[in-house]
């Protein structure tokens, strides 16, 4: 048995929506709706032309109410609804409403589209409606019946219009809006009932039901709720025949629609088959929005995949190859993928500061809201990308400050990014484990001095060459200062990294003026000794896996042997486990201490250095 399933999604809306009109191609033509909601512009558009079993709604909290009928229901069961008042009605309702009055070939209602405008202003208005007909002579062969329809096609007849019209009626320049609502309303209802959708008598027991997003809110239980909703829809029936409706009302319900749909269509095994695929596309200055048949244009596979492809492997090429082919010139879209291909690129080269770029350029851009909507047709395929990035980014892009180091860490590691979490954590670390307190140099702006000329010592103890060890300050106390001290340390066969951890754990019972004392705002050193020891852990770690790549490669092998490989993933995976945990554990301890953290940058030292050499000659 086949079932034909329309699919449509419905956010939250107001409670006074005027009355829409939008216009879809037909061989010879276009075919005309009026309707208050994206969906259901889409829904009338599908009944007019399919043979369709069931209505299937997707929607969110806010879009229905505790009272609302969201069991499949006939189309008819609207007309129950009639009599209410519409400010009370959920959107929900409200579409249901609208769809029983489509049912039963009912006109919108009047108190909605006859605006309050003076009586002897509308008929104003009707004169000069039938003038402009008559003494265009681009309007020569249209019928007065098809003004609305002319007007739709020809921008320039439009304008001309609507500039005639203000320039005839001057005094209604202050109110444009209700006059243009009005007009079209008028000219719309004289549009011939043949340039308008019918629903075909096949559908008349179509039925209709809603189904919640609410499961899908535990993004742990994303997957398993999809496929839910996906037996939900087919009740397991050997064939599916799909017709989407994406609608432009809101990004997070179209996304999730196309994920449902990139689901059923192409999971293995399904039997569930793409039909059509209509966009909606509101253009409030234009006589009429747009639905436009995209089932080959929008190419939604191919589009799911540029967006696994950036979220799953951080790579932008089919995303970029998507906007080249757009061919749109929107500053945010271009902004949007170039900071993608920041993120691709950082990625790539294990350039950590790059992928930031990218991550806080897309956070800035994420902060319109409505920016998407006024990018034309392609602005729907670059909203679904954005609430893709959103659904997977988080807490990344939350905020206005620098992204939590530690956010990051978990967010490249979930991605398998375990080279890239590595450098991550072994570049970024150190300034975050001295400016929370948790280890640090320096506890008090009077002991700044003797500890930066400490620091001035060592920095003159290297070779030239050797200077960018103290570029930054921070990272050289954490992982490299007093290394030497390990020497005769430890027992035989322990780490190493081990020994050194220890050494600078202790180093906070300091009492040799000679040496640089550490700092914790820790509640126990065993957790300090942890962190350190996870740090260090995660640098070994990454050198050796390093040095086994650079090996296979001199060896003329493109990858070390998979049993390598295979421990080489588990050693990554283990290691960058271990630092979160205790990373998390020394954080939890240090949360709201605020200790007095001093920071010496390596320009400080290096300007101590120079003094002290000065010194000694």
């Amino acid at each position: 048995m086949t079932r034909n399933i329309l699919l449509t999604s419905l956010c939250p809306t107001e409670t006074d929506l005027p009355t829409r009109y939008f216009s879809i191609r037909k061989e010879f033509g276009f075919d005309y709706c009026d309707a208050l909601l994206d969906a259901e512009a889409g829904i009338k558009v599908v009944l007019s032309r399919y043979d369709i079993d069931e209505i299937i709604v997707i929607g969110g909290t806010g879009s229905f109410n505790a009272g609302d009928e969201l069991n499949s229901v006939n189309l008819g069961y609207g007309s129950n609804l009639y009599s209410k008042d519409k400010a009370s009605l959920s959107s929900y309702a409200l579409l249901q409403y609208q769809i029983a009055k489509y049912a039963d070939e009912l006109p919108p209602d009047k108190e909605e589209d006859n605006i309050s405008l003076p009586d002897d202003v509308k008929q104003k208005l009707i004169s000069f409606i039938r003038e402009f007909h008559e003494g265009n002579p681009a309007l020569k062969n249209v019928k007065f019946n098809r003004l609305f329809d002319a007007l739709v096609q020809s921008d320039e007849v439009r304008e001309s219009f609507w500039s005639a019209l203000f320039k005839a009626c001057p005094e209604l320049c202050d109110n444009q809006n209700p006059c243009r609502r009005w007009v079209k309303s008028y000219l719309y209802a004289e549009l011939k009932p043949s340039a308008k959708l019918e629903l075909l008598p096949i559908n008349e027991d179509v039925c209709i039901r809603f189904i919640t997003e609410a499961e899908m809110q535990d993004s742990d239980q994303w997957i398993n709720s999809m496929m839910a909703t996906e037996k939900a829809i087919t009740k397991e029936q050997e064939e599916i025949n799909l017709y989407v409706s994406l609608n432009s009302d809101d990004a997070a319900d179209t996304f999730f629609v196309m994920n449902m749909l990139d689901i059923l269509v192409t999971m293995p095994g399904s039997k569930t088959h793409l039909k059509k695929l209509f966009t909606i596309r509101n253009t409030p200055q234009q006589m009429s929005g747009i639905i436009r048949d995209d089932t080959e244009g929008f190419g939604f596979t191919g589009l799911f995949h540029a967006i696994r492809s950036f979220l799953n492997y951080g790579k932008a090429d089919m995303i970029v190859d998507i906007w080249k082919k757009s061919g749109e010139q929107n500053e945010y879209i271009s902004g949007m993928v170039y900071a993608m291909r920041s993120v691709d690129v950082g990625l790539s080269m294990c350039n950590i500061p790059l992928v930031e770029h990218g991550i806080l350029r897309l956070r800035e851009l994420f902060k319109s809201e409505e920016f998407w909507r006024a990018s034309g047709h392609y602005g729907m395929y670059f909203s679904i990308i954005s609430e893709s990035i959103r659904e997977d980014y988080g807490a990344l892009l939350e905020g206005n400050e620098r992204i939590p180091f530690i956010d990051l860490v978990k967010w490249a590691y979930r991605h398998q990014f375990y080279q890239q979490t590595l450098t991550l954590i072994e570049s970024n670390a150190p300034e975050n484990l001295v400016s929370s307190g948790i280890f640090y140099y320096c506890d008090d702006e009077e002991k700044t001095d003797n500890v930066t000329r400490l620091f001035a010592q060592q920095r003159l103890s290297l070779k030239p060459y050797e200077y960018y060890k103290m570029d930054s300050i921070d990272h050289y106390f954490i992982k490299t200062y007093n290394r030497s001290g390990t020497r005769g340390k430890g027992g035989k066969g322990e780490d190493p990294q081990r020994v050194y951890a220890a050494l600078r754990t202790q180093s906070v019972e300091n009492s040799d003026p000679s040496l640089i004392t550490g700092f914790t705002a820790c509640d126990s050193l065993e957790a300090l000794q942890d962190i350190l020891f996870a740090y260090y852990h995660v640098g070994d770690v990454r050198n050796k896996i390093s040095h086994a790549d650079a090996t296979a490669m001199t060896e003329g092998r493109l990858v070390v042997a998979e049993s390598d490989e295979h421990s080489a993933l588990i050693w990554m995976r283990d290691s960058i486990e271990f630092f979160i945990d205790r990373y998390e554990k020394a954080m939890a301890q240090v949360q709201g201490k605020k200790p007095n953290v001093v920071i010496i940058t390596g320009d400080d030292v290096s300007i101590a250095a120079e003094h002290m050499k000065h010194e000694k000659h």
